[in-house]
């Protein structure tokens, strides 16, 4: 099974990007750079979207960026079953019963193969760093309280 890769549709006024499950984060990186947008998707840039997306794991970042449960709008998938199905949709309003896409996160690829999904971006930061130091763990927790 080889789930599709590359950017299919990129609208920025929308801050929506729907590409398939198998585009390397790094690519996607790439493609939402000039538009000066983002997702919360992490991970080295050889992960793929879909790899990120079944393992689920929110970054450092999910107090500024939010949780990753919450970047994934609408996904086609095919299920154990066999068959092709939609979970979610481009707007939230359009979207009646179960959370599927919340489920899908997450769930290591267990309930469903992910084939294209659409993911909501965010503006990019316009400047970034870190910060690195040596510090004792017991001044930090001394420092806290």
């Amino acid at each position: 099974v080889v789930a599709p890769s590359g950017v299919k549709r990129h609208d920025p006024a929308e801050m929506t990007v729907s590409v398939g499950a198998a585009t390397p984060l790094g690519d996607l990186r790439e493609a939402l750079r000039p538009t000066g947008q983002e997702t919360t998707l992490d991970g080295p840039d050889g992960c793929t979207v879909g790899g990120v997306l079944a393992v689920g794991h929110s970054s450092l970042r999910r107090a500024r960026v939010g949780a990753l449960t919450d970047a994934l709008l609408e996904a086609h998938c095919v299920g154990a079953n066999g068959r092709a199905f939609t979970a979610g949709g481009p707007t939230v309003k359009n979207v009646t019963g179960y959370d599927l896409c919340r489920l899908l996160v997450g769930s290591l690829g267990t309930l469903a193969l992910m084939g294209e999904v659409l993911l909501r971006t965010r503006p990019a930061p316009d400047y970034a760093m870190w910060l690195e130091g040596e510090v004792e763990p017991d001044e930090v927790v001394a420092a806290c309280y």
